[in-house]
């Protein structure tokens, strides 16, 4: 079975990091990760994630 997870955000930019590190230390561990931004204006989308 594949996993996906799909974050949705606005303005998350704070708060990303810690989501994904979260889903890394989960039991069973994810597939994909899709991240979705509504607009952000806190520049969300230019976060370096690796």
């Amino acid at each position: 079975m594949k996993i996906s997870i799909v974050l949705s955000t606005y303005n998350g930019k704070a708060y990303i990091t810690e989501q994904l590190d979260s889903i890394l230390n989960q039991t069973r561990k994810a597939d994909e990760v899709l991240i979705f931004d509504d607009c952000s204006t806190d520049n969300t989308p230019q976060i370096e994630l690796f």
